[in-house]
């Protein structure tokens, strides 16, 4: 199964795709985020409760990407599944 989460930023009245992480199968792969933003998104992110999650929990890391950017200029869509 692929899954995508879109990572927006939003900037004033401007929203661009940041980049797109993608689960294929439970196996995490990027699209259009630079180095920098990968190396930090590896080394994991605080989800619902303060629980830190990295790539290698597969979905769960996705659905936990819009709890991680949720607010501020970088948001995290809700995960979608795709064919």
């Amino acid at each position: 199964m692929i899954k995508t989460v879109t990572i927006l930023n939003v900037e004033d009245r401007a929203t661009t795709v940041f980049g797109v992480v993608v689960s294929i199968n439970g196996v995490i792969q990027y699209d259009g985020l630079s180095k920098r933003f990968i190396d930090e998104l590896k080394e994991g992110i605080v989800g619902r409760y303060g629980k830190r999650f990295t790539p290698d929990d597969g979905d769960a890391f996705l659905e936990e990407l819009q709890y991680q950017f949720s607010g501020s200029r970088i948001r995290a869509m809700a995960p979608k599944e795709r064919q």
